[in-house]
């Protein structure tokens, strides 16, 4: 996937091919946290103009935009950008293949890996809410039958 790319000091807008615009920043540049945030074309544009951060908020009232998520302390901005059918979450990513929905998330166990199973529809939406982890999105749908080494992606 292809995708543009603007870095400034301790914030940076990106586009992807598919034509969808974010905006991360790190913790103390405009609040306490940082976040990734969604953008239309105008703020990207602005952006690239040399705008500074706290004008784009200003001007475009971004406090209103959809967060994608939510950090509290610096954290590098991830490289995985989501799309229609992914969204990477916190620890985990969800996915829809066809018809079908999954919940991949990364093992902790010495030698690493992954664990890959379906879930429903209801879930994948709640997941790509992005205000769940893992373990909560485990706790609230019980999903730990499913934690199951037959589930390890190989």
């Amino acid at each position: 996937m292809k995708y543009e790319r603007i870095k400034y000091d301790g914030w940076e807008i990106t586009k992807t091919e598919e034509g969808q615009f974010s905006l991360f920043y790190e913790p103390g540049i405009i609040e306490e946290t940082g976040a990734l945030i969604k953008i239309n074309e105008e703020v990207f544009n602005a952006a690239k103009k040399g705008v500074t951060l706290k004008e784009l908020y200003k001007e475009f009232s971004l406090y209103n935009n959809e967060r994608l998520y939510t950090v509290g302390k610096p954290v590098t901005p991830p490289s995985k950008i989501n799309t229609e059918n992914q969204f990477y979450g916190r620890g985990f990513i969800a996915t829809q293949e066809g018809n079908k929905y999954f919940l991949e998330y990364q093992l902790a166990r010495h030698g690493g890996g992954s664990r890959k199973f379906e879930i429903s529809k209801e879930i994948y939406e709640d997941a790509r809410k992005g205000d769940k982890s893992t373990s909560e999105l485990f706790k609230k749908y019980n999903l730990y039958h499913l934690d199951v080494p037959e589930n390890d992606v190989k």
